[in-house]
């Protein structure tokens, strides 16, 4: 069976093809706000998505993506993200963590990778950074949109600013859809990942 995945903001290249390289038989669905990345779907997750995106994969990655919401939309953009997912799916989100940042900063390690961390790469419009979140707000918002947390967790990663590499932490919450809800350790036994 083909796993449906959506890559919510890929950009010009989809980092699924890393995160669920693991997975054989997979088919990738690209979508993005900017016209430049040439997606498979051109959607901005401030507006709800399409009826016909709506429970249709197995797995949506949202990775750097929420932190570029403004946060009056922050809410209502997870929503239709997680729209995007069918019963016993799973959406991962990963976002910058601002424990890291605020670890920095308190450290007197301070810099350009902490600027880019927490305000974006500002390249453009659509580079920016709007909101933050830490481990437990990330998870919680994924809670407050009616997603069962199976995994919440900080890992490595890297900044590149002016071709110097920095590295990093960033937050993932890995969250289930269960709609039918009778018993929720045997809905987590079930979710795709």
């Amino acid at each position: 069976m083909t796993v449906k995945i959506l890559d919510v903001g890929s950009g010009s290249e989809s980092i699924a093809t890393v995160i669920f390289g693991e997975i054989e038989d997979k088919q990738i669905v690209r979508m993005d706000a900017d016209p430049d990345n040439c997606p498979d779907i051109l959607h901005d997750i401030t507006q709800p998505l399409p009826e016909e995106l709506r429970g249709q994969f197995d797995l949506v990655l949202a990775a750097h993506v929420m932190e570029h919401i403004p946060r009056d939309h922050v809410v209502n953009s997870f929503r239709h993200v997680f729209s995007a997912v069918r019963d016993r799916g799973e959406v991962w989100v990963i976002v910058p963590s601002l424990e890291w940042a605020a670890s920095e900063i308190v450290n007197k390690r301070d810099g350009v990778h902490v600027q880019a961390l927490l305000y974006g790469a500002q390249t453009s419009a659509l580079q920016n950074h709007l909101c933050g979140f830490t481990l437990a707000s990330l998870r919680q918002m994924v809670e407050v949109c009616g997603l069962l947390v199976r995994k919440a967790y900080q890992s490595p990663f890297t900044i590149i600013v002016h071709d110097k590499q920095y590295s990093a932490i960033q937050n993932i919450v890995i969250g289930a859809r269960v709609d039918m809800l009778e018993d929720p350790a045997e809905a987590l036994a079930e979710a795709v990942v």
